[in-house]
């Protein structure tokens, strides 16, 4: 398992990938958007 630190995340796209690639694990996110960090936290229970 790959952990890794989600930053500039976004909407979460390359979380999104990752997860889908299977072996990675999301420990935390930074975003600075407050749309984007809304709809981040929307789609991933955080």
């Amino acid at each position: 398992m790959i952990k890794y630190f989600d930053i500039f995340a976004g909407i979460g796209g390359f979380r999104s990938g990752l997860e889908k690639a299977g072996g990675f694990k999301c420990v935390g996110y930074c975003e600075i958007d407050k749309y984007a960090k809304k709809a981040y936290e929307t789609l991933y229970d955080t």
